[in-house]
C-alpha cells in the first residue's frame, strides 16, 4: 500500500467515526447550565460576586498606580495651572 493510500483509508476510518463522539454542550444549547471541564480538572466555578471583585480589585490598582496629567500638545510640559486651559 502506498502512503497516500493509507491515510486516505485512515482519515476515511476517522471521519465515520465522528459521529459518533458525543458533543459537548455549548452556550447556544437551550440546557446549557455550566461551562464544560475536561475529565480530572478540578475546577470551581467563581461566582459573579467574586469575579466582580476581582475586577473591582484590578481597576483600584490602575487607578492608584497610572499617574493623570493634562499636558500641553505644543510644548509637550504637564499643565500645571488648571484654572487657564488655554
Amino acid at each position: 500500500m502506498t502512503k497516500n493510500r493509507i491515510f486516505r483509508t485512515g482519515a476515511a476510518a476517522l471521519l465515520a467515526l465522528a459521529p459518533a463522539v458525543a458533543q459537548t454542550l455549548g452556550r447556544s444549547d437551550p440546557s446549557f447550565s455550566q461551562p464544560s471541564r475536561a475529565p480530572g480538572v478540578d475546577y470551581v466555578l467563581p461566582t459573579e460576586g467574586e469575579v466582580k471583585a476581582t475586577l473591582d480589585r484590578i481597576r483600584d490598582y490602575f487607578v492608584r498606580s497610572t499617574p493623570y496629567r493634562i499636558i500641553d500638545t505644543a510644548t509637550g510640559a504637564p499643565v500645571e495651572d488648571q484654572g487657564n486651559p488655554l
